[in-house]
């Protein structure tokens, strides 16, 4: 990975310890105490510093600052019903449409050599080769050769939103698991944990019976009481299936406010700990090899007055029923997260990790700073427990930091503010246990010495631990093989053969896991019959791709959390950037290789100066001027093609734009250029204010408020689309719940119109109508589609018609209802790509509408094989423009030519040919055709 500018940032700070009391609590009871916490709550004025906060923003009704109720089980009940692009062709009366009406084939188009976060996996208690991991907001998916390959389980119209797996050991039973939904640390802000974003909302509890094959929701989980963020459901944070009941099918669910059991396989549930109105943010569930159950309450609550919740501390009860506190004296009297693991080679030894979050003044990364209390409990099965403070032993004693290119090795445990929070226990001994945040540690005294602690691997300090990626999800070891670890980060699934090494060598096995979450993509606006893309992904890093490369994978440009890209014309440099206006500029030799990279943020702004996404345009017709919004100002730079290719230039032709009309309270969210005519720009705010700015790259330009009279209150703008052939036609999306979502002028801002239309239940915006967070425009010769991206998949329409618009379903099979943060798409061949949050980036070519179905003109083009992954053989189809000589052809990643499929003198028009792989070994290939001069390529993957 290739970084340009790293920081080493050291938070320290200390906590008060205070005592809690032993005592018995029954289901009906409850404890009278009040701890406020109004002190910790994030000022508005700071929300958009942060990641969490800036989704927030995003999604909340205005009306409410809140996040909806039950939002996004009334967005999918809503979004099925509305009509699918192949439905709209099916009620022609047999009559061919249009071509602009038919179904697209939209195919992956990567990355399938990185993966994104995954949070937990498990694997079959009857064979290690069947491995089950869940994915944030990719889905379930599972592994029948020890992870090597990889079958997506999830259906794309479900929630694809995985956070814990439970097995069902009983002989006879093992067929049965289930998986709970909804994170709640990444989706809430990770600082207070106060403001819950509608990404990682769960919707309850899936079960299968099958070992993992197919999967139902089980609707007594359903998020459907009032209130928002109130159902336990909503985030689940563990399940737990108890193996010596035989008689009743028992599970235990930790998930928001308290503990929940089932007799009956999860069809009714009884709430049996917790405080039913101060709900513990956080909760934990354990089942010891005796059958006792062991729960975990965190102190920190949602509610509006800041009270702490009255049931916290660690549980104990031999019926799931009746509970008794075994807090000990001297436990954090406040925490936020709270992990519990019971040793399976001796169910009398307990380990608690805890973690607070620490004030900090830090705008950016100061959410990671919290204080962590690491103990272990002995002697379960009697009255006198033994309890020890081992703090002091884990990395950093309690303190950690962000731990980026730390020198001093090994750096201070960091949870990222409990967002990467894992605690395990070796099964076959009950001392070896691993602790993972950024990093992950191991140690073999339980942490009683830390000299006895390993550094397994995440944020690097050497060689050896380099090729772990950051950010801990879940550990596990392989029963059968008690060396063999396997670990869930924020990268994907990684493997060890031996965690008793000295030194660690680690396997990635998730490749073709299509499960990165992109906020953006970019492409060459310029170019035509090319896909080169640009992508920034959440905690994973910028990336590019040229598929015209055989074997190659998709390349780095940057670390951290990718957001806005953009490619310049005929690809002369790209503009990439990571949180809070850190940006850099790329430039690419003739092989797609970086050139230049270059960090070109100027000495006149900081950190402090921006929001948490970094937002920008560049001037489409000299392809030099460059404007970035700035909280709310606008930093313009006269010369990025200069600056891309000579670092002398970076701190030249910048300067700040004051006059913009966006006051200090507010946030510039958008900001785009025009083409035709040149030299203006349209940006927009957090509370629903648009502008338009002429001669914007003079010394004095002109701003006029276009902010429409019917626009929302206090929305929030998403993207505003400039029509390429007319400055003065513009099309702006709101992503926020509950309200009118998308508008059109065609007099520059004068009027506006609503054109949601269907994608909103009722008229005034109000319902189960998802967030649309973009809005594009595709122009054809003789008609435009519209296109708007939103939180249940990508929806498109031909035909404006104000608030009777009727959108239509792109790719309801193969999109589904994933969450679409952006589009980009060009005129000259109509090649579009979507950046998908879960299921990494999708594309394809919309014929150009003024074409008759008669006479449609053959474009050259191979298309994806069926089925992919295949085991015997695939069909491909594959078209050509011209008379030529053509070759298909199967290369090896590595670009060696395996065998050929098909060759000879083929006529213009589109064929399809079966494909024999029963004699290649399992893994990745490419197929390659070749007509004339042109060429292009596509992936199979061979089970």
């Amino acid at each position: 990975m290739r970084t340009t500018k790293s920081c080493t940032i050291l938070f320290v700070s200390v906590v008060a310890i205070c005592t809690l009391s032993l005592y018995i609590l029954k289901p009906d009871q409850e404890i009278s105490k009040t701890v406020t916490t109004k002190d910790l709550k994030m000022q508005p004025s700071s929300i958009a510093f942060y990641h969490a906060g800036w989704e927030f923003m995003k999604t909340k009704d205005p009306q409410t600052d809140q996040i909806p109720v039950n939002i996004k089980a009334k967005e999918r009940k809503y979004v099925s019903g509305l009509p699918l692009k192949s439905d709209y062709n099916a009620k022609t009366g047999g009559v061919m449409p249009p071509v602009r009406y038919l179904e697209q084939e939209w195919t992956f188009l990567g990355p399938d050599n990185v993966a994104g976060r995954f949070l937990t996996l498990k694997s079959d208690i009857k064979n290690d080769d069947v491995i089950l991991a869940g994915s944030a907001s990719g889905g379930l998916w599972k592994s029948v050769n020890g992870g090597s390959t990889w079958i997506k389980i999830t259906p794309a119209n479900e929630v694809q939103s995985v956070t814990c797996l439970a097995q069902d050991t009983r002989t006879g039973k093992t067929e049965t698991w289930y998986y709970g939904t909804g994170e709640l640390t990444n989706t809430t802000d990770r600082k207070f944990s106060i403001f819950p974003r509608t990404l990682g909302f769960g919707d309850g509890i899936h079960k299968s019976e099958d070992n993992g094959d197919t999967w139902t929701h089980l609707p007594s989980t359903s998020g459907n009481t009032p209130g928002h963020l109130s159902s336990a459901f909503q985030g689940i944070w563990n399940i737990a299936v108890n193996p010596y009941d035989q008689n009743n099918d028992v599970v235990y669910v930790a998930g928001y406010g308290g503990i929940l059991r089932s007799v009956d396989g999860g069809d009714s549930w009884s709430h049996v700990l917790g405080d039913p109105i101060n709900k513990s943010y956080c909760t934990d569930i354990a089942i010891a090899s005796n059958g006792i159950i062991y729960a975990a309450l965190g102190t920190f609550s949602t509610n509006e007055q800041g009270l702490m919740s009255t049931v916290f501390g660690i549980w104990k009860s031999e019926d799931g029923i009746n509970w008794a506190s075994i807090t000990p004296e001297g436990f954090p009297s406040q925490y936020r997260t709270i992990n519990i693991e019971i040793a399976e080679s001796n169910p009398n030894s307990l380990y608690v990790l805890t973690e607070n979050p620490h004030q900090d003044p830090d705008p950016v990364l100061g959410f990671s700073n919290s204080i962590h209390t690491f103990w272990k409990a002995s002697h379960l099965d009697t009255d006198n427990i033994l309890w020890e403070d081992r703090t002091a032993n884990i990395p950093g004693k309690g303190l950690g930091n962000i731990a980026i290119g730390a020198i001093d090795p090994p750096h201070g445990y960091n949870s990222i503010g409990g967002y990467a929070f894992t605690l395990k226990i070796h099964p076959q001994d009950e001392d070896f246990v691993f602790l993972g945040g950024t990093n992950l540690y191991g140690n073999t005294s339980g942490f009683s010495d830390s000299t006895f602690t390993k550094v397994y691997g995440g944020y690097p300090y050497d060689g050896d631990h380099a090729n772990l990626h950051p950010d801990i999800h879940d550990v596990h070891v392989l029963p059968s093989s008690p060396a063999s670890l396997f670990v869930a980060t924020d990268g994907g699934i990684y493997n060890t053969m031996d965690c008793y090494a000295d030194s660690t060598v680690w396997g990635w096995l998730s490749e073709n896991m299509n499960t990165t979450q992109f906020y953006w993509v970019g492409i060459d606006h310029a170019s035509s019959n090319d896909e080169f893309v640009v992508g920034g992904c959440q905690d994973n890093a910028v990336y590019y791709h040229d598929r015209y490369f055989p074997g190659q994978a998709w390349g780095t440009i940057m670390g951290g959390d990718g957001l806005t890209c953009i490619v310049a014309d005929n690809k002369e440099y790209a503009v990439v950037s990571v949180y809070s206006g850190n940006i850099f500029s790329v430039t690419f030799n003739d092989d797609m290789d970086i050139e230049n990279e270059i960090y070109q943020r100027p000495d006149i702004a900081s950190d402090k100066d921006f929001s948490f996404f970094t937002t920008f345009s560049i001037d489409r017709v000299n392809n030099k001027t460059f404007y970035m919004a700035a909280l709310n100002r606008i930093l313009r730079k006269d010369d990025m093609a200069a600056a891309a290719n000579d670092t002398s230039l970076v701190n030249i032709g910048w300067e700040w734009i004051e006059n913009t009309g966006i006051m200090p309270d507010e946030v510039i969210t958008s900001i785009n250029t025009s083409v035709e005519p040149a030299d203006i720009i349209y940006y927009g705010s957090n509370n629903g204010k648009m502008f338009r700015m002429e001669n914007a790259s003079t010394p004095n330009p002109v701003v006029t408020e276009i902010t429409g009279c019917n626009f929302p209150t206090n929305g929030f703008i998403g993207y505003i689309e400039v029509d390429p052939t007319n400055a003065n036609n513009i099309f702006v999306a709101f992503s926020n719940y509950n309200i009118q979502s998308l508008f059109h002028s065609d007099d520059a801002g004068a009027t506006w119109t609503n054109i949601s239309g269907n994608l909103e239940e009722n008229q005034d915006g109000s319902g189960g109508g998802p967030s649309v967070r973009c809005i594009r425009m595709l122009n054809y010769e003789d008609g435009t589609g519209y296109f708007a991206a939103t939180s249940a998949g990508l929806f498109s329409t031909y035909e404006l018609n104000g608030d009777q618009t009727i959108w239509v379903q792109e790719g309801a099979n193969i999109i589904g209802n994933t969450i679409i943060d952006h589009i980009d798409c060009r005129e000259t061949d109509g090649w579009m790509v979507i950046a998908t949050q879960g299921s990494g980036i999708y594309q394809t070519h919309f014929e150009p509408s003024g074409i008759d179905n008669n006479d449609i003109v053959t474009k050259f083009e191979l298309q994806c094989p069926y089925p992919n992954p295949c085991k015997d053989k695939a069909t491909v189809k594959f078209s050509i423009q011209e008379p030529s000589q053509i070759q298909l052809e199967i290369y090896d990643i590595s670009g060696r030519k395996i065998s050929s499929v098909e060759e000879g003198f083929y006529t213009r028009g589109e064929y399809q040919t079966e494909i024999n792989t029963s004699d290649l070994q399992p893994g990745s290939y490419f197929l390659k055709l070749r007509a004339g001069d042109q060429q292009t390529n596509r992936k199979i993957i061979v089970m």
